[in-house]
């Protein structure tokens, strides 16, 4: 067991910035096609999911960026019925087209 440490003890807080909204709120089943086939894989095909939360046509999907300067999206937000937000997050922006 680590001995107490004063530098362990106290870490700085992350930085938060605020989500720039790019397109507003949509129904998953309305963009379905500027959504990769493995984004809807990996809902329908999570054992940890609840029920609802794996039938992800029926969610609600929100794109955002997290730097003024980024081109493309690179944070979505898809909202369950049930109210649970699953976040996808992508280092070269969320592929989801225009």
């Amino acid at each position: 067991m680590p001995r107490p440490n004063p530098q362990n003890l106290s870490r700085p807080a992350r930085e938060t910035r605020p989500l720039i909204p790019v397109e507003q709120k949509n129904k998953v089943r309305n963009v379905m096609d500027r959504i990769p086939a493995k984004v809807i894989d990996a809902f329908e095909g999570n054992p940890g999911l609840k029920p609802c939360c794996k039938n992800v046509r029926d969610h609600d999907i929100e794109l955002f960026k997290t730097h003024e300067e980024l081109v493309t999206p690179n944070m979505a937000i898809i909202t369950c019925s049930c109210g649970r937000k699953h976040y996808r997050a992508a280092a070269g922006g969320v592929k989801v087209s225009n």
